[in-house]
């Protein structure tokens, strides 16, 4: 899968494994589970009322509560909110256990019956019914819902390790591949093909999750993985969000940024943090960029606050239209969305040119002290 992920921290290790082969050996294990009562989790659907039999007259009578039971044998019995019945008898044991399947569903209803010996007594038995359905499908979605939250928490513990924006890209990019592989060409030879769709279902989830976590790190350009991808909406105009950690500590960032002249000295805190509350802004907050370089207002330094913000992970991602809403220039006029793809273009030159200081190098300063 490429040099960013390898088989002991690969999200998707599960589903490669398990499909086709995996599947197949579940599947057949479920249709001769017959011999295999012990190794199922069953789930009662059913347990009926607890029977007496006796033998010397023939007759038969339903136990339908303690009474009953103490007329019947002159001791105490309880009965639990489970439907346990308890008493001074050895334990229930299992006489009876029955199958019958139903290949259409591939479910099966087991029942079984629990009898104990009455002490000294050898003409009446206390029974025990239980219904137990179980389903081949219920058991799958269980086992691959499972797997589709760890495959989510691994990649998004992995996303975190990734130190900039293009090498994040290009692993959520990799993780899609692999997912849009096992979806065409793993679950699809399954051997019951009625679950093909079921189990696609829960990768194309896994894609689906991801963008929605990592919107501006996915790329909706052609690819094979386009198809399971959500429709584009439209974003609400919205502040940037930052962590709750960093929020809390906005008033030093704006102390810093007001000592090197990058803002105006009389912007007021509340204003600064409606910058980062990530709220839908319905007007421009025109938050002045004040730092001036080569007698023009330097917005380029502005971009860099952003991304160096981004690349710490303080924020979780921005775009130009965000940025326009929150910032103007020094005298008050916008700052156009292609303004700041310029800005990231100047700075880009900037890096280039080694011994010039400029306001972006006291930037990276400050977020440092943050």
């Amino acid at each position: 899968m490429g040099d960013n992920i390898d088989s002991s921290n690969n999200p998707l290790s599960f589903f490669e494994e398990f499909f086709p082969d995996g599947f197949n050996k579940m599947y057949d294990e479920f249709l001769h589970f017959d011999r295999q009562y012990d190794k199922i989790k069953y789930e009662i659907i059913d347990r009926c009322t607890y029977e007496t039999y006796k033998f010397f007259d023939g007759t038969y009578k339903l136990i339908t509560d303690k009474s009953d039971i103490s007329t019947l044998i002159g001791t105490n019995w309880e009965f639990f909110p489970d439907g346990d019945l308890e008493c001074n008898l050895p334990s229930p044991k299992i006489i009876e256990s029955d199958l019958e399947f139903d290949l259409e569903k591939d479910s099966m209803l087991i029942e079984k019956c629990y009898c104990s010996s009455l002490p000294d007594c050898d003409i009446a038995y206390v029974c025990a019914k239980e219904y137990h359905k179980i389903s081949f499908k219920k058991g799958l979605e269980t086992t691959l819902n499972s797997e589709l939250k760890n495959a989510i928490k691994i990649t998004d513990d992995a996303i975190l390790q990734k130190n900039n924006k293009e090498v994040t890209q290009e692993f959520i990019h990799k993780l899609f591949l692999n997912a849009t592989r096992i979806i065409n060409h793993k679950i699809s030879v399954i051997d019951k093909i009625t679950y093909i769709l079921d189990c696609q279902s829960v990768l194309t989830s896994y894609i689906q999750e991801i963008e929605n976590h990592y919107p501006d790190y996915v790329s909706r350009e052609k690819s094979l993985y386009l198809q399971y991808l959500p429709p584009k909406i439209p974003k609400k105009n919205c502040a940037l969000k930052m962590i709750s950690s960093k929020f809390e500590r906005l008033h030093i960032l704006l102390g810093l940024l007001k000592k090197d002249e990058f803002v105006e000295q009389d912007l007021s805190l509340d204003l600064f943090k409606r910058a980062f509350d990530g709220k839908e802004l319905t007007e421009s907050l025109k938050i002045k960029w004040t730092k001036i370089y080569y007698g023009k207002c330097n917005y380029t330094s502005a971009l860099e606050m952003v991304q160096q913000m981004e690349n710490k992970k303080y924020i979780a991602d921005y775009n130009y239209s965000q940025l326009s809403l929150i910032f103007v220039q020094n005298d008050g006029s916008p700052i156009k969305e292609v303004g700041w793809k310029e800005a990231s273009s100047r700075k880009k030159k900037e890096k280039k040119i080694s011994s010039r200081y400029t306001p972006s190098d006291d930037i990276q300063v400050i977020i440092h002290n943050f």
